[in-house]
């Protein structure tokens, strides 16, 4: 994908002759070790090398998870996947692929644009064999999996284990997405998707809040009206503290319109103001952390602003603003708050962004109303932690701007 994306930019084919075979061999090592029967989807694995050629965990379950780089994920629970080997890879003969039997939707729509990249970037340094038998495994895997993985009831494609009872994973992540990538979606299929899944708050959260903003100021929260002063931001959101008054800031709307403001939705939403106003009209605001940060930087200048409707799920500071969660806003694991049970990844927000920007899907509103509230997510993600601390980090939280750990 990358190296196509390179491609398309700068024409250089001197790059691709020079990696197209090394790309060849991974994309047909994933066809020889981890395509499982009879659908011939992706599973994952780990293969049992000899002593001496990897660390301990080679043929674990911690090393099969690891696989899919998604650690801690949910989709890998005890409940969704089984384990058919020996906790430890001992007794387990050398060469052996130790796999979940559990076909992926996430890793067969990796395994799909991999082809669908690799075909096309054949075509263009003139190797029009690999070309043909890259497109033709594209088209044989693109059928499996919707013949296997797609789900009409929960209208997404969802993992499925490849033995047994064949049962379905009810888990959705934002891998559950990646068959969009290469077009292997129909465009009633994306429409499903991004209605029931991205576009809901019980799913991925890009919901009219991540509409771009059309207000003043050039902060991530520029749509959103700033106001103080009279009404007390702190009253009902932590009855351990005392509620005290804050200091007014400039502004362009009275303190008793932001009370009525705030009261009409039931809820304060607590933001840090930085910066020095300009036309009365501050234009950075920051959402907090959580009440505590607020009781621990008293010196700043805080006020309410009128945002969108606050969030049912879990607690009122499980927003799932800033980009598409590692899990669905409604399902177990979200309220973890701990590295892929719940937290926003720039590479997930990426992956999902290319499968909603195929050209397939152009003609689909539902699909391109995602993408555009997508960008401006992660927009806001990206500018709330660089403008404030200039940092960039490997993992956010999905309701805050700024970077938190809990």
């Amino acid at each position: 994908m990358v190296l196509e994306m390179l491609y398309s930019k700068f024409k250089d084919k001197w790059i691709v002759e020079l990696l197209f075979d090394d790309l060849l061999m991974w994309t047909n090592w994933i066809r020889d070790k981890r395509i499982e029967l009879p659908a011939g989807l992706v599973v994952l694995g780990s293969d049992n090398v000899a002593p001496g050629q990897s660390d301990h965990h080679q043929c674990t379950k911690t090393a099969v998870i690891w696989e899919s780089g998604l650690d801690n994920s949910p989709l890998y629970d005890d409940t969704e996947v089984n384990w058919d080997y020996p906790p430890r890879h001992a007794g387990v003969p050398v060469g052996t692929s130790c796999r979940f039997h559990f076909y992926d939707a996430g890793m067969t729509g990796l395994y799909l644009s991999m082809l669908d990249s690799l075909s096309n970037l054949a075509a263009e340094i003139d190797r029009p064999a690999d070309a043909s038998e890259l497109r033709a495994r594209h088209t044989k895997t693109a059928a499996a999996l919707n013949t296997w993985l797609w789900n009409e009831t929960m209208g997404i494609y969802a993992n499925r284990r490849s033995r047994g009872d064949n049962g379905t994973s009810a888990r959705v992540s934002p891998f559950n997405f990646h068959p969009m990538i290469s077009g292997a979606a129909s465009e009633e299929q994306a429409r499903e998707m991004a209605t029931r899944w991205l576009l809901s708050d019980d799913g991925f959260c890009l919901t009219a809040a991540n509409d771009e903003p059309t207000g003043r100021g050039r902060g991530p929260e520029t749509n959103r009206t700033a106001c103080g002063g009279g009404c007390d931001v702190r009253a009902g959101m932590d009855a351990a503290q005392p509620a005290k008054q804050v200091a007014a800031p400039k502004s362009h709307t009275t303190a008793a319109e932001c009370c009525a403001a705030c009261k009409a939705l039931a809820a304060c939403e607590v933001f840090v103001l930085s910066g020095q106003p300009k036309g009365g009209v501050y234009e950075n605001c920051w959402l907090l952390a959580d009440v505590g940060e607020m009781h621990a930087n008293p010196e700043r200048t805080l006020g309410c602003v009128r945002g969108s409707e606050p969030s049912n799920k879990g607690s009122a500071k499980m927003g799932c603003k800033f980009g598409v969660p590692s899990i669905a806003h409604s399902q177990f694991g979200y309220t973890d708050q701990s590295y892929w049970r719940g937290r926003t990844w720039g590479p997930m927000n990426m992956l999902v962004y290319r499968g909603l920007a195929h050209p397939k899907y152009q003609g689909v509103a539902e699909v391109q109303t995602a993408r555009k509230r997508l960008a401006t997510a992660s927009k806001r993600l990206l500018l709330g932690e660089w403008q404030r601390h200039h940092h960039v980090h490997e993992v956010s939280s999905p309701d805050l701007p700024v970077h938190a750990r809990r």
